[in-house]
């Protein structure tokens, strides 16, 4: 092979192996973005739209493996009752009798569900940010080109004729709100049971010991995985938090400095002149590489550095990026430790 179509034939490789990349970082950072924002989404929507009023627990409707609380409650001086807008695999914390708090949408006071603790928009924040930092990351550190487009393209397509048999036609499918008051009448039709009489059925009985057997397994492995999150956030802001409170300073970008990588690749990395308080100048090479130049030649930044040391520690201050990929993967460890404790084996009196 000839030494240029040897070069051409890795330079489409190199090409298609970053365009492969950069679309899985737009794809699960669009996943992430969406989900996040759905629930933060719903979360305001209710914080807004309903009022939280004390309710007690009448029963249970059960869907499948979903157990769906009936509440009653007083409102305006009038009596209430209705079944929850959502529901739990677990019959835990449902028991008869007992007393909650709830949210009721105003304009429909038969919709309620239980009042969402502070954890629901830390979760949509824990999908939306790392969404957040992979798409910044895929326009950022690689290059747009043809090759992105076209596996973009190619990728659509493919998502087309897998799912398009599960489209459903336009003249058949619900509104929102139809498929809501659809789904609400068919739970309403369901038997109230107690959450006494359900753990004592066989198939409770049955999935309390199936849980306890993967709780013993699932709850230390998320325990171990939470650390492992928390323990690598830490290490990944470990430079950001030694410069809180540091010297910052203006800089300018002098020149991008180019590297080939080993996978046959090229990067970037800025080279960057500033001065400290004393007026003394240094130039340091930017930590971040991409191989899609970031900043352009002769670009002003700012300069994060200690003032015992700057030549060593100076680095290029961007905002709260410098906290986004840590502050995503230690929240993700935060709720890794807290399922896994909610995991653990527990009574043999308590079931899903």
């Amino acid at each position: 092979m000839e030494p240029n179509i040897e070069k051409s034939f890795f330079d489409i490789l190199s090409h298609l192996t970053g365009a492969f990349t950069q679309t899985g970082y737009i794809v699960a950072g669009t996943i992430c973005l969406l989900l996040g924002g759905v629930i933060l989404a719903d979360w305001l929507r209710w914080k807004v739209k309903a009022d939280e009023v004390e309710g007690t627990i009448t029963g249970l409707r059960q869907r499948g493996i979903i157990y769906y609380p009936v509440y009653r409650y007083m409102l305006d001086g009038v009596e209430q009752e209705t079944t929850s807008n959502s529901g739990s695999s677990s019959t835990r914390g449902q028991e008869t009798g007992k007393q909650v708090m709830i949210q009721v949408m105003r304009h429909d006071p038969g919709r309620a569900q239980p009042a969402r603790a502070i954890i629901w928009p830390l979760l949509g924040l824990l999908l939306a940010a790392p969404g957040l930092w992979l798409v910044f990351t895929a326009f950022t550190a690689f290059e747009v080109n043809g090759f992105t487009w076209a596996t973009l393209a190619a990728l659509g397509f493919m998502s087309i004729n897998r799912f398009r048999g599960s489209i459903i036609p336009k003249s058949q499918r619900l509104s929102v709100e139809e498929w809501r008051m659809q789904r609400r009448s068919e739970i309403d039709l369901l038997p109230v049971q107690t959450a006494e009489d359900v753990r004592q059925s066989p198939s409770a009985q049955a999935e309390q010991a199936r849980y306890a057997k993967q709780a013993r397994v699932s709850g230390p492995l998320m325990l171990l995985l939470g650390a492992a999150a928390i323990a690598g956030a830490i290490y990944m802001s470990s430079d950001t938090l030694e410069l809180l409170g540091a010297q910052n300073a203006p800089g300018v970008v002098t020149q991008l400095a180019g590297n080939n990588t080993s996978g046959g690749g090229y990067v970037y990395r800025a080279i960057v002149r500033f001065s400290d308080a004393a007026g003394k100048e240094y130039t340091f090479r930017d930590k971040l590489a991409s191989s899609h130049a970031i900043y352009d030649e002769g670009e002003q930044v700012t300069v994060l550095y200690k003032a015992e040391d700057p030549q060593a520690t100076a680095v290029i201050d961007r905002g709260l990026m410098n906290w986004l990929a840590p502050g995503a993967l230690g929240l993700f460890g935060l709720l890794l430790l807290l399922g896994g404790l909610a995991q653990m084996p527990r009574q043999r009196d308590e079931v899903l």
